[in-house]
């Protein structure tokens, strides 16, 4: 987040403000000047001036190089206390009943040190760095008088003038000898802007090849799937292999099932055995690490549900919220449309969110996330399922904070719809709305129960 505006819009200020208009005018400028310079000082003249930005070059990029570096900690450590504070936002009620909020204080401060003592660092190194700025911008002025020693003195150019036409002279030449060198201080300016761009170009830069390789190496469609015509499975895998990038102990192998799309599966197994990992890879979130998948379905007629609801920001009306991810534009407001989601809210008993915000289409005056209990979350979740009415949807343990009773209306109105669905879940309930059944049991091992039915009579 903090690469993305921050950096960003500072590096393009920067460019903006500070760089391109000095670089698109000094070139004419310097060369001009230099022009003048020659005629009246000679090529000595010109040589000093030349010299003497040359060093000042030199002197800037043995300091200012530091600079850069110290520029993306600094903005590194901002954007880690941004997020420090966002988190501490976001999970404010947690904390307060775990009674955290010495531990929240203790690290907040923690991430405000580490920026302070960036900050300090940063502006160590900016110290010498806007002392030599200062010392060329200044000093040069009194060289464009030490210039004029050699054609007054040494080289007796105005032997021939007498004392007002020199002092004339005189004032022509440092106006000429101080407007190029002042041209030559502003480039060498540049460099303390250049060194804190430079910090975030590189933090940019980063996130940009991250993207870039993300897309290139992945070339991951997240909205392409085989969807085969007049195939009878819905999901169809062999051999598969799935582990959490990066983590290279394998959390399923060799997983080989096919699910027929008159038919609903759940996904059963203890916390951390990998359902919520198959989701992602059905989703195309995650690569397999071998095997295949066949996914028989496209976007245009399958849903996936988290378990933890998303309720977008921006306090929205509740017709926004049950449409999404589709964007309701008030003007185009059916009320047959408008009766459909009365119809669904009813079912799911969730009528009471209309009189809370004013009515389907009015903006509410709170945040969804933050005033719905998880229960409600989750509900009004399934009301987007059902408004859209999908031909699939896969869910992701997206009844867990309902009672049973609310969980098992869920399901009815999901078959009264017509929905197929597959399902994570833990509870032993869950098995009576589903046909079929892959229990993971975890150090790689699974089992498919083709009939549910079937399992329970034999038990």
């Amino acid at each position: 987040d903090q690469r993305i505006t921050q950096d960003a819009e500072r590096m393009c200020s920067t460019l903006a403000k500070n760089i391109f208009p000095y670089i698109l005018i000094s070139p004419g400028v310097i060369a001009w000047y230099t022009y003048k310079t020659w005629a009246t000082a000679g090529g000595f003249g010109v040589g000093i001036i030349y010299l003497y930005f040359i060093l000042g070059v030199i002197a800037n990029r043995i300091i200012v190089s530091p600079l850069t570096k110290w520029t993306a900690r600094v903005e590194k450590c901002e954007g880690d206390f941004r997020y420090k504070h966002v988190t501490v936002r976001k999970n404010a009620e947690e904390s307060a009943f775990f009674n955290a909020a010495a531990f929240e204080e203790s690290e907040s401060n923690r991430f405000f040190m580490r920026l302070l003592k960036r900050q300090l660092g940063a502006t160590l190194w900016k110290y010498p760095a806007q002392f030599l700025q200062n010392f060329f911008d200044y000093y040069g002025a009194i060289l464009s008088y030490v210039i004029q020693v050699f054609p007054i003195f040494i080289f007796n150019s105005y032997k021939d003038m007498d004392p007002p036409t020199l002092a004339q002279q005189i004032s022509n030449n440092a106006f000429y000898f101080i407007y190029l060198i002042n041209s030559f201080t502003r480039l060498t300016d540049l460099a303390l802007a250049l060194g804190e761009m430079a910090g975030y170009t590189q933090r940019i830069a980063e996130l940009v090849r991250y993207m870039r390789r993300i897309n290139y190496e992945d070339g991951i469609d997240l909205n392409e799937f085989d969807d085969e015509e007049g195939s009878a499975n819905l999901l169809a895998t062999e051999n598969l292999s799935y582990a959490t990038p990066g983590d290279p102990d394998q959390l399923v192998t060799d997983l080989s099932l096919s699910v027929p799309k008159n038919k609903t599966l759940l996904i059963t197994g203890t916390s951390g055995v990998g359902k919520t990992s198959f989701v992602r890879v059905i989703r195309k979130l995650w690569k397999p690490t071998a095997g295949t998948i066949v996914r028989n379905f496209n976007p245009r007629n399958t849903m996936f549900v988290p378990q933890r609801p998303y309720l977008p920001p921006g306090q929205l009306s509740l017709r926004q919220q049950i449409v999404f991810p589709q964007i309701d534009h008030g003007h185009d407001t059916k009320e047959i449309d408008n009766n459909k989601i009365v119809s669904i809210l009813e079912a799911l008993r969730l009528r009471t969110l209309i009189s809370m915000c004013g009515g389907l289409t009015d903006p509410s005056n709170f945040e969804w996330q933050d005033t719905l209990s998880p229960g409600e979350q989750q509900r009004l979740s399934m009301a987007r399922v059902l408004y859209h009415n999908p031909t699939y949807v896969f869910m992701d343990e997206a009844t867990s904070s309902l009672s049973v009773d609310a969980e098992a209306n869920v399901y009815d109105l999901l078959k009264k719809y017509g929905i197929t669905y597959v399902s994570t879940g833990h509870r032993p309930t869950l098995r009576s709305f589903h046909n079929m059944e892959l229990r993971l049991q975890g150090k790689n091992e699974w089992k498919l129960i083709e009939n549910i039915e079937e399992e329970s009579e034999k038990l």
